[in-house]
């Protein structure tokens, strides 16, 4: 396939992402992520050798052996402990999965042919067709049987290439109508470039014996490249032409396209603006992935490059997984890629080793090893080829549990065909064209990959299938032939390679005497050929499409690595940047940020037009590169400033007001009067302009004092935007931006979050710069890289810091303290100012709490007499649990001096005076607390103003920042009346919150109840009274702007803080010390406290309901939305009274729901409560099958049938049929569609609940008559529960990590997940965390004994380790082989533990698990002892033997202990019995377990049913379960 070798390339770090709850470090703004090393916190440069591609970790690192890890998209940060959420993954899984419903809608609702059409096309396009194959299947199928009669050549062309892509046949014939009387095509369509382009692309799906479709490319083509020569598209049509001219669409690798599409597709008129950010979120989400594998694959190269030791093997692990990755690039085929990737690599090897470095002799012999394939054959290799041999039989044998004899066959194929080559060139043998070809397509290795890309698909691979590419089809060798004539030519094109044998081009010149450009002519016209071919097997094997599209991904990619006559697979820089596009890395952001950012300072010196320059301007800074263009931006604006402007359009006279204030230029309010009348009111017109009134509003907010007209605006301008919002007379975006505006004014605004919103909105406003959309998409990236990794050494410093100084009572507020240096100074040069301004503040928080919350008043005096001192000497001072906070704040101090410059230090010594100052002005506080002292409003102002740690924090804003910091502008930071301006802001917004939320014990009185107490006011008054106070110290700062215009930088540092201060106290609450992932509900006790008053609001509802129809919707909900553990006694209540009383409905959703309550919880219901609904002849009525509501509630309440019920699977099929059918047929709305597509997969009674509840939460607030109290309650109890499973999955995790490490057995499955979910499946309320962690922990200690009897222990061993169990004495470890005694001994010390932590009265169930225990070992032993003598048991033989073997019993049984007393022993011994409830559940786990492994009591039914659901092992292979374990452990509901 590949003929170059390639040197020895630079290694790789390895990479992890810091995942924070805030979006501005962890969500992407488009597909962008940037890993992390873990270790130094530095941006990944390269894996292996391509620089800035970095990777995420695992899921979870699998046990040796278990090489087959589907990647996880969520994965826990490291370091961070607060910050471990994901936040940011989360939030995008989420808003995708929500996005994708909205879609589906779409398809359901888009009946127009062409809306649908292009909906498919934009879809595939944009690189999400993966999501929709249904969708898109049935709307395919629906145009392909409709009629259609369009006039446009577009819409024409575009169905034409949709149905051939999906393996429908349309006649050619479809472009009749388009051609004169002479069969030609005609003038007029010359004139639509769009038609053109859609034919040209379309018309490359052409088949053998299609000339008309030749026609067709060659028309098109000729006059789109006349267009594109006279420069006469505009974009985005005239990239896309260039494209397709260089590489026709059918012909180009997906991922490229949707790179390039996703930044096309917002500028076409008509786009769905869902479409897109679905795209990107899809493509971010998947790019994690990938990146993981790259990592993997990268490290697996590593490992095996440095065992072999063969200098000569190329390095093209990259491409191999960008030859995969093209091929299935969706998160299912995680394996397939990766043993792919693996192939193709092992193949380059031996490729290697036989084109260029080994002698005929060595090739001969290495031919034969590999025929042989067995270890024995090492023998016969040269020394340098043993350590290849031995890795390429270990990495089959790893492979085996997917992989078939037919894989390794068509490896030693490969082999055979690359010793034939060599041999032709040892003889220097020259075949005939005709013998080259049939060779080289052989040797091209693509049978070999395309019969590896059919691995790892488990039940989606039917047999049919993978022989049909197995056998070696038309497709396959076209696939071939295409590679190897490609390849051919790009070899020729550089260069015959000493060992070369003779290629295709060469042989063809030879054979018929002609010069190369002939040959190539003739090679070309073959690859056309082929390409026939390729495109006749989607028609002719429509079924197996699949499969098919994964061979012509294949030829795509071929396409891809030999484009343009070269060989990108060899020469791997060809395809540098294309690499880089889709994995990202930094390099390439950074390169691509330089770039744009050229492009947008053009647009500077280019921009003449006021107006232009001011947009630009405005765009610029609201985009969030303002920091970029500096120097720009301040010419721009003074040219503007000293240019006469006389527009009349409010918005731009607005717009330049707003823009000048900012930038401390001066600009008089009279510029607005000449939009007033002669009363000096604003005029009416403009109540009409939105925009402008929008602009006006904004800028009215930079007044001074003394400005009644900028008030006057403000209040005119609110009062037409709140009635415009209230009308809805708005669209999006600025619908969107007024909401904004209203809640809080643009200067007043955290810059980086209105970036966030801003990002979303530029590329929908006419006139957008879409390259200056692109820099601050990648500079917000780059620079969220930049503040992940200071976030990481900030939180590692924080950790150290706490463990050091050991203070219980301090505050986390690392993540708050960071984000409000990043509010002050966000770009990438202020790294050092951010942290030591981080480190300031949390020293500074922690010296609030303990003199505000801990410290008594003498330990109060002590500390600050000890700071004052500053000196090491002054510890003897202070308590012992303060003395090490004292040293680590003189250290910090110290360190902050030694990194800055010389002529900075001064400004560190300047910080630590207003540190001490602070000290004092705390200690005046406790000492006013400590005396009852209540101060009056001026006093408690003039204090609170100086504790607020404002003075401190801007001196600290200077710290580090070197030379730009002139000596003035330090000393107007240290003292400016516009600090104290920002210090009031920050006293009176706190004070607010802080009233707001109660006062706790310790605070002193403060601002707000000071002028309430002064005053004898209300709190509201005072509110009010503060509010204007707010205001007033913002025309304060405001006056800064132009007051001290020249030190405008700093200035402006000092109004960031203010902003800062605005978003932490937004809405009066105090976001900095109630900081949580629940926004609203601030702490796990509010939380709590809220639980318990809905729960007493719900108990009275189950009183005052009297109804039998309202207390059965009830208690569904309640049970639906999982909160029934909490209304447990009001529920048998319930039930026993509906039970008992009269029930006469007609109506079939309540009989059956009826029905189904009551024999959910044991009361008997005869199936004859449904004979209302049949007609004469004992059949249901056709009358039901209109009603799906009533049919789905029949449907799950059947399924509670029991022996000798024909009734109710009558009831059953009768449900499923016209349910099926009305799925079928899109009648049915959501959420009840989606209710019926769960229930028809796994029907209500047989569904894990909590699953159940995380869908049924988002369905019941579309419910009508739904009750908003149970959903509050349903989300507070989830995420309390959630809280508490994390803790417990964290200790079971710890506990197995600390098992496997002792225990050192490399062959178990790492199953700990999987065993705690089954666990949690039975029991999820907060009472059993016992019996959860216990059954967890048994769960993985027979997994062990499993895999041990199962797949490791010789059967000797196996005698022993039974022999060893049924013993249970530490005496028995001396008859264990060496590796089992660990496992052993750990068993027995596991079940002392269980004993010694239930109550006496438990003991002894405890002691009947471990009976249990030694029962499943026997069990095991027995099945060994089957399979060791090859004994074919009959099937009732099997079943006893496996529903034994199946661990149910034992499960059953530890799944009672830790009960209390509410565990009888009656109850416990009808378990333990061995009933026929729990035979049952082991025969239905077993017989579930069965087919799974052949494909590829009640609670613990349905987990098992939940984990084989699908015929798929998800116990087994736990990524399966990924998604759901991510919903019930990871990701909070919203509240």
């Amino acid at each position: 396939m590949v003929a170059e070798r390639g040197g020895s390339e630079a290694q790789s770090p390895s990479g992890l992402p810091i995942r924070l709850r805030l979006p501005l470090f962890g969500s992407p703004a488009v597909l962008l992520s940037l890993p992390l090393d873990p270790a130094g916190g530095e941006v990944v440069a390269t894996v292996w050798r391509w620089p800035g591609i970095g990777a995420l970790p695992s899921w979870r690192r699998g046990s040796a052996g278990q090489s087959r890890q589907h990647p996880q998209r969520r994965s826990v940060g490291s370091g961070v402990s607060h910050c471990g959420s994901d936040r940011s993954e989360g939030w995008m899984q989420e808003r995708a999965e929500k996005l994708r419903g909205q879609i589906r809608t779409l398809f359901g609702t888009c009946h127009d042919m062409s809306a649908r059409m292009n909906l498919v096309d934009s879809v595939q396009h944009l690189g999400i067709n993966h999501l929709f194959q249904e969708e898109i299947e049935d709307a395919l199928t629906s145009i392909h049987g409709s009629e259609f009669r369009s006039s446009s050549l577009y819409e024409v062309a575009l169905r034409f290439r949709l149905l051939r892509e999906h393996g429908f046949w349309v006649s050619p014939d479809a472009f009749n109508k388009f051609k004169g009387d002479d069969g030609k095509f005609r003038n007029d369509i010359t004139n639509d470039p769009k038609g053109l382009l859609s034919l040209y692309n379309a018309a490359h799906l052409l088949i053998h014996g299609e000339p008309e479709l030749e026609e067709a490319i060659s028309f098109a083509r000729k006059h789109l490249e006349l267009m594109s020569q006279d420069s006469v598209l505009n974009p985005p049509l005239a990239e896309q032409v260039k494209r397709a001219l260089s590489l026709p669409l059918p012909r180009t690798s997906k991922r490229v396209e949707t790179i390039c599409y996703m930044s096309e597709y917002e500028r076409e008129a008509g786009n769905i603006p869902i479409l897109l950010e679905l795209a990107k979120l899809d493509f971010n989400l998947l790019q994690h992935i990938h990146l993981e594998e790259l990592k993997a694959i990268s490290e697996w190269w590593k490992d095996l490059c440095g065992y072999m030791e063969l200098s000569y093997v190329r390095d093209r692990v990259i491409e191999a997984y960008t030859w995969s990755y093209m091929s299935f690039y969706e998160e299912s085929f995680a394996w397939t890629r990766m043993f792919l990737a693996k192939i193709i690599v092992l193949t380059t090897v031996m490729d290697d080793t036989y084109d260029t470095h080994a002698t005929i002799e060595e090739n001969r012999l290495l031919n034969t090893a590999i025929q042989r394939w067995d270890k024995s054959a090492t023998s016969i290799l040269p020394e340098y080829l043993k350590k290849y041999y031995n890795k390429l039989l270990t990495n089959f044998e790893e492979f085996e549990d997917q992989v078939t004899d037919n894989e390794k066959y068509q490896f030693q194929k490969q082999s055979t065909y690359y010793l034939q080559e060599a041999e032709w060139s040892n003889q220097k043998h020259k075949p005939s064209f005709k013998d080259q070809v049939a060779m080289s397509t052989k040797s091209s290795a693509v049978h070999l990959m395309c019969v590896a890309s059919m691995v790892g698909w488990g039940n989606a691979m039917a047999t049919e299938a993978f022989e049909w590419t197995a056998c070696g089809n038309d497709a396959v060798i076209a696939c071939a032939k295409i590679g190897r004539f490609m390849n051919d030519i790009a070899g020729f094109k550089r260069g015959k390679n000493k060992g070369d044998a003779a290629s295709s081009v060469e042989c063809y010149m030879n054979e018929n005497g002609v010069t190369s450009d002939v040959a190539f002519a003739k090679i070309d016209s073959l690859v056309e050929d082929e390409w026939r071919t390729t495109n006749q097997s989607r028609l002719e094997h429509r079924t197996l499409l699949p499969i098919v599209q994964r061979v012509v991904n294949h030829t795509v990619s071929m396409a891809l690595f030999y484009d343009d006559r070269k060989d990108a697979y060899t020469f791997g820089t060809i395809l540098t940047e294309i690499i880089k596009s889709l994995f990202r890395s930094e390099e390439w952001m950074r390169q691509r940020a330089d770039n744009l950012r050229e492009k947008v300072r053009t647009l500077f010196r280019t921009s003449g037009d006021v107006v232009a320059r001011m947009k630009l301007v405005d765009s610029i800074q609201h985009l969030g590169v303002g920091h970029l263009f500096n120097e720009e931006i301040s010419t721009t604006l003074s040219d503007i400033h000293a240019s006469e402007f006389t527009s009349s359009s409010l918005y731009e006279v607005a717009l330049r007001f707003r823009l000048l204030r900012e930038h401390g230029l001066w600009v008089s309010p009279a510029t607005f009067n000449i939009f007033k009348d002669d009363d000096g009111r604003f005029i009416n017109e403009i109540a009409d302009e939105p925009s402008g009134l929008l602009s006006l509003y904004n800028a009215a907010y930079l007044l001074v004092h003394d400005e009644p007209e900028l008030e006057e605006a403000i209040s005119f301008s609110r009062h037409h935007l709140k009635s415009m919002m209230q009308c809805g007379n708005l669209k999006h975006p600025l619908a969107d931006q007024v909401k904004r505006a209203l809640h809080l004014p643009l200067p007043r605004t955290y810059k980086r979050v209105e970036t966030l919103h801003y990002l979303s909105e530029y590329g929908q406003e006419e006139g957008h710069i879409s390259f200056l959309l692109d820099l601050a998409k990648v500079d917000f990236n780059i620079l969220q890289g930049v503040h992940l990794k200071e976030l990481k050494a900030i939180s590692e410093w924080w950790k150290d810091l706490t463990g050091y100084v050991g203070l219980s009572y301090l505050r986390d507020r690392l993540v708050e303290s960071f984000t409000w240096s990043q509010m002050l100074f966000y770009e990438e040069g202020l790294a050092l100012t951010r942290i030591i301004f981080t480190k300031i503040i949390v020293l500074m928080v922690i010296m609030d709490d303990t003199y505000d919350s801990h410290a008594t008043i003498q330990e109060c005096r002590k500390l600050n007499e000890a700071i004052q001192r500053w000196d090491e000497s002054a510890l003897f001072l202070l308590p012992e649990y303060l003395k090490k906070f004292y040293n680590e704040l003189l250290n910090n101090f110290k360190e902050f001096e030694d990194q800055v410059a010389i002529n900075d230090k001064y400004r560190v010594a300047y910080a630590k005076k207003e540190f001490q100052k602070l000290s004092h002005y705390f200690l005046q506080e406790a000492e006013w607390s400590h005396n009852n002292y209540k101060p009056s409003f001026e006093e408690q102002v003039a204090l609170s103003t100086k504790t607020s740690t404002v003075q401190l924090l801007c001196v600290s804003t200077t710290v580090g920042r070197g030379d730009a910091i002139s000596s003035e502008a330090f000393q107007w930071a240290a003292s400016s009346s516009t600090v104290t301006s920002c210090a009031k802001i920050l006293r009176f917004m706190n004070d607010i919150a802080s009233f707001k939320c109660g006062k706790n014990k310790g605070d002193m009185v403060s601002t707000v109840e000071c002028y309430m107490n002064e005053h004898k006011v209300i709190s509201e008054v005072a509110f009010a009274k503060l509010d204007s106070l707010i205001e007033d110290e913002w025309r304060t700062m405001n006056h800064a702007r132009y007051e001290h215009h020249q030190l405008l930088p700093v200035v402006q540092r000092v109004l960031n803080m203010a902003i800062s201060i605005m978003f932490f106290y937004d809405k009066r609450k105090d976001a900095y010390t109630f900081s949580t992932h629940l926004q609203e509900i601030r702490s796990e006790t509010c939380m709590q406290e809220r639980a318990e008053k809905l729960k007493g609001d719900i108990r009275t509802l189950f009183g005052t309901c009297n109804g039998i129809s309202a207390r059965m919707n009830l208690v569904d909900s309640i049970q639906h939305l999982g909160i029934v553990h909490l209304f447990q006694e009001q529920i048998e209540d319930a039930l026993m009274s509906i039970h008992e009383s009269e029930f006469t409905s007609s109506s079939l959703y309540e009989v059956a729901l009826r029905f189904r309550l009551l024999r959910e919880h044991g009361f008997w219901v005869p199936p004859d409560a449904f004979n209302k609904f049949k007609g004469d002849d004992g059949r249901f009525r056709n009358e039901i099958a209109n009603d799906p509501r009533g049919l789905l509630s029949l449907y799950n309440a059947a399924h509670l049938l029991i022996h000798g019920e024909p009734e109710l699977e009558e009831a059953i099929s009768f449900a499923r049929e016209h349910l099926k059918l009305m799925s079928q047929d899109n009648v049915l709305n959501p959420p009840l569609a989606c209710q019926v597509r769960r229930a028809l997969t796994l029907p209500l009674p047989r569904t894990f609940k909590r699953v159940e509840t995380i869908c049924y939460m988002l369905e019941y607030q579309l419910e009508e008559g739904n009750i908003p109290i149970l959903l509050d309650l349903a989300r507070l109890d989830f995420n309390l529960l959630q809280h508490i499973h994390l803790k417990e999955l964290k200790a079971i995790s710890e506990w197995w990590k600390d098992l496997y490490g002792y225990m050192g057995l490399s062959y178990i499955r790492d199953r700990t997940i999987e065993g705690y979910t089954w666990s949690y499946m039975m029991f999820y309320e907060e009472g059993f965390a016992f019996t959860r962690m216990f059954v967890a922990k048994l769960i993985a200690l027979v997994t062990v004994m499993d895999d041990t009897y199962d797949a490791h222990a010789t059967i000797e061993e196996c005698h022993q380790l039974n022999t060893a169990i049924q013993r249970w004495d530490k005496s028995a470890i001396s008859i264990l082989p060496e590796y089992l005694k660990k496992y052993y001994s750990k068993l027995l010390i596991n079940f002392k533990e269980f004993e010694d932590q239930v109550t006496d009265n438990e003991k002894y169930m405890v002691a009947c698990t471990k009976e249990e225990f030694q029962k499943q070992s026997t069990y095991y032993l027995q099945e060994v002892e089957w399979s060791n003598q090859k004994y074919k048991p009959g099937f009732k033989d099997q079943v006893v033997l496996s529903t034994k073997y199946s661990a149910v019993q034992l499960l059953c049984v530890a799944a009672m202990v830790g009960w209390g007393g509410t565990m009888t022993t009656e109850a416990f011994e009808w378990v333990a019995s061995g009933n026929a409830a729990v035979i049952a559940c082991a025969k239905i786990g077993r017989f579930m377990n069965d087919i799974a492994a052949f494909k590829r009591i009640v609670n613990f039914t349905v987990s098992m049913v939940l984990f084989y659901d699908d015929k798929k092992d998800a116990y087994t292979f736990g990524t399966l379960l990924r998604e759901i374990v991510e919903s019930l452990f990871v990701k909070p509901v919203p509240i």
